[in-house]
């Protein structure tokens, strides 16, 4: 009986099921229709009030950016100022009047002045009774004053006192020392002497040879007084491995500041150099700072290097085969960076150096940061006599080509005349070296040439791509 009944209500459930009223249940719910007219209102709506807020952002920013420049102190900006150098030219032909005391010295009254005290000008010099009567290259002594051996030596302390006054422009470069992981400390044990020869407005440029320090990370420089910076090397000529090394002015103690001083550049191109007595100074012994005194004995040797010459000045002086340092006239004047390049043979132990108006350019270039384009031949002036002689014309004779260099490649060879590099007319190698200084490197260059066919010299054109000096 009970299990009737169950059937039975099971029934009536599943009749009310499958009634109208509850087929909701068993429908499926489907999602709202979207309205593409309220979206598409949306997104303009976001869309002007992103170009709005951009617009108030950026007229923000460019009203208060002056208030902000000032707020903030830009170290990384940095002008430099352009570096220019100027010799000095004097004229040793002028009238030289020269008075020397006829009194003899009482050595037992004499008292030694101090070195400290020394002054430079002529009042302490030795005097000669007398003017000089100077024409041309002669000078006759009208009245004439045997000098003493204490006037010597006055005239070697004179030179002396002066070689110190131009160590206050000159400073050591070194390796900083360091300390390895096992303790071992490690000093410096190569140096190279440094002249000071300006600044571009936010550090002080140093020229010296590498060739000591050549791939130094860590150098020092020591200032006359001992004082100690860091410095780093701004840029290297590796034809005559001299250098242009920087030392942020804001790094130097305001007592240094005060007492270093700018070398001044003579010439060595003046005609009465030869002969003229000089000051070796820096280290040309090879053995800390030193000092040698002799003579200009040669100004008519030349150098070749890649696409420049150079001058080199010989001296009588006694030096280092690794002679560092500079060569100073009588006025302080820079006349030559010695060098241990292109020594004769047999000479090695004697002075050699640049002439400073040949390699003033090259300077003046690498204290700018300015590189010129490498083409890569050795080339010398060509004489008169060769001229006139065997018909050579005048320009850049080229005696060697280097390998793989971009000379090669286009085919100048030995023998060539380089008589043109681009608009510009080259009559000797001043001018060619000159003249790839106005390019930078990668510059597609018309060189024009003359080449010796069938006896007689032919004009050829090279179109030519400039490569980069390596280091």
């Amino acid at each position: 009986m009970e299990d009737k009944t169950s059937e039975e209500s099971m029934d009536l459930e599943a009749k009310l099921l499958q009634g109208s009223d509850y087929n909701f249940i068993q429908e499926k719910i489907k999602d709202r229709p979207v309205n593409k007219k309220k979206l598409v209102r949306k997104m303009l709506l976001t869309v002007s009030l992103a170009i709005i807020f951009g617009l108030v952002a950026c007229f923000t920013f460019i009203m208060l950016e002056p208030v902000f420049s000032k707020m903030v102190d830009h170290d990384d900006e940095i002008i430099l100022e352009h570096v220019e150098l100027s010799e000095e030219v004097s004229d040793d032909s002028e009238d030289i009047t020269v008075f020397v005391s006829d009194q003899p010295i009482d050595d037992a009254s004499y008292e030694e002045t101090p070195i400290a005290d020394m002054s430079l000008t002529d009042e302490d010099m030795p005097s000669i009774i007398g003017t000089p009567a100077v024409s041309g290259n002669q000078v006759t002594i009208i009245d004439k004053q045997e000098l003493g051996l204490e006037d010597y030596r006055l005239l070697y302390r004179q030179l002396y006192v002066l070689s110190l006054e131009v160590n206050k422009s000159m400073v050591t470069l070194y390796e900083k020392p360091s300390i390895s992981e096992t303790g071992e400390i490690n000093m410096y044990s190569d140096s190279a002497s440094g002249l000071i020869i300006g600044d571009n407005g936010y550090e002080i440029l140093v020229l010296a040879d590498s060739t000591r320090i050549n791939g130094v990370e860590n150098i020092s420089a020591k200032f006359c007084n001992d004082d100690t910076v860091d410095a780093t090397i701004k840029m290297m000529d590796p034809e005559t491995k001299l250098a242009i090394y920087a030392i942020k002015m804001s790094d130097i103690k305001s007592i240094t500041a005060s007492e270093y001083t700018y070398a001044t550049l003579g010439s060595s191109l003046s005609t009465t150099l030869n002969g003229s007595p000089v000051i070796a100074v820096g280290n040309p012994m090879n053995y800390g700072t030193s000092v040698c005194f002799g003579a200009i004995t040669s100004t008519d040797n030349i150098l070749q290097k890649i696409d420049a010459s150079y001058q080199l000045l010989t001296t009588d002086i006694y030096a280092d085969e690794a002679a560092q340092g500079f060569l100073i006239n009588v006025r302080g004047q820079i006349v030559g960076v010695i060098t241990a390049d292109g020594h004769p043979g047999g000479l090695q132990n004697l002075a050699y150096a640049y002439g400073i108006s040949s390699v003033k350019n090259l300077i003046e270039d690498m204290a700018n940061d300015v590189g010129s384009s490498y083409v890569g031949v050795y080339v010398m002036d060509v004489t008169e006599e060769a001229k006139a002689n065997l018909g050579v014309p005048m320009g850049a004779y080229v005696t060697r080509v280097a390998n793989n260099s971009p000379a090669m490649n286009v085919g100048i060879v030995a023998g060539d005349v380089i008589v043109g590099v681009g608009d510009i007319s080259i009559n000797n190698v001043n001018v060619y070296t000159q003249c790839l200084r106005n390019y930078p490197p990668d510059t597609e260059l018309t060189i024009s040439v003359m080449r010796y066919s069938a006896g007689e010299y032919k004009e050829i054109s090279l179109n030519i791509v400039t490569g980069e000096h390596e280091n």
